[in-house]
């Protein structure tokens, strides 16, 4: 799964409500993953993504 996809799918996940550990999970990543896509791709590890 390409980052973008990755990105998209936490972006839909964070507005549902779910906390980032659940999220990381449901997505197959570690917290410390998710953090660093966060910061790559919108430069912010800000919880949930703001759109």
């Amino acid at each position: 799964m390409k980052p973008m996809e990755r990105l998209a799918q936490l972006r839909a996940l964070s507005g549902k409500g779910l906390p980032k550990a659940d999220a990381a999970a449901r997505v197959s990543m570690t917290v410390a993953g998710v953090d660093t896509l966060l910061y790559r791709l919108e430069g912010t590890t800000k919880w949930p993504i703001a759109r």
